[in-house]
């Protein structure tokens, strides 16, 4: 893998129907709701594939925006978009479900490009903080979407 790149999977249950699961996480608007360094996100264009969004992030010191790009799009299936933060890093992330018995997994491969060198240097180190604050964002949403599919049943 390069200097200052990064990728990894996670994976998460959700009691929940996969089309509710899709439907929610694929609207980015969602985010700051489960993806706690969101502070804000909007659509600026689009639904589905080519659809495109503008969030806002803080991460520790870093304060950025982004742009996220659909570039594959199958609902209830799969998603596949770019994020890019100018300055900061490029992401390409991919974005999967699959029922079992009432249960929904989704999972998200990420791989992350850092783009300041101060950054790149030390990715490694950030690979492992990465997968744990996605394992916390991912018990958020399953909490939400589990409470949503409680009100919608």
């Amino acid at each position: 893998m390069p200097i200052g790149q990064v990728a990894f999977v996670n994976h998460c249950d959700i009691a929940a129907p996969r089309e509710l699961c899709f439907r929610y996480i694929s609207d980015f608007t969602h985010d700051p709701e489960w993806w706690l360094p969101v502070t804000s996100s909007q659509r600026i264009c689009g639904q589905g594939l080519g659809a495109i969004y503008e969030q806002v992030a803080s991460v520790g010191v870093l304060h950025f925006s982004s742009l996220i790009e659909i570039t594959a799009y199958h609902p209830e299936q799969s998603m596949a978009f770019t994020i890019t933060s100018h300055g900061v890093m490029h992401c390409q992330v991919q974005y999967d479900f699959s029922d079992h018995g009432g249960i929904t997994t989704f999972t998200m491969s990420s791989t992350i490009s850092f783009l300041p060198m101060w950054i790149r240097l030390i990715a490694p180190i950030f690979k492992g903080l990465l997968i744990q604050q996605v394992t916390s964002h991912f018990a958020i949403l399953k909490q939400q979407i589990e409470m949503l599919a409680a009100v919608e049943a």
